[in-house]
């Protein structure tokens, strides 16, 4: 397996399927580019907000992916050998899923706040004599 990331479009609307076992997982297929070769790059994702987050693409949409690759062969239509491959999913983006993380993070509240007084406050200088308090 080769690690590998990659981004590309969507060239249909992504699957929710079941497995044997009753696991539901998602696969789809995306068109990434090299230059002037243009490769089909076969998604399938196991982790459950992967899947979701796949699950609510369409159709066109651009996506960049994390995951471990497959080289894959087949034959064509035309008799072609072509090359693709074949990535388990272990990390999305998308447009939908940065501005869902901008709409959330919007509606935190920073970890830190400011001091209720600043270090350069010099009000606590100001003694009757006109000195500094050290």
């Amino acid at each position: 397996m080769i690690s590998i990331l990659t981004s590309g479009t969507l060239i249909a609307r992504p699957a929710t399927c079941t497995s044997r076992n009753g696991n539901n997982y998602v696969r789809c297929q995306m068109r990434a580019n090299a230059g002037d070769e243009t490769f089909l790059v076969s998604l399938v994702a196991f982790d459950e907000s992967i899947c979701k987050a796949l699950a609510a693409l369409n159709k066109g949409d651009s996506v960049s992916v994390t995951g471990s690759a497959k080289p894959a062969t087949w034959t064509g239509r035309d008799n072609e050998p072509c090359l693709g491959l074949n990535v388990k999913v272990e990390q999305l983006m998308s447009l939908y899923s940065l501005t869902k993380k901008r709409a959330a993070s919007k509606d935190d509240k920073p970890k830190y706040g400011l001091p209720a007084t600043s270090p350069l406050d010099q009000s606590g200088l100001d003694d009757d004599d006109g000195s500094a308090p050290f």
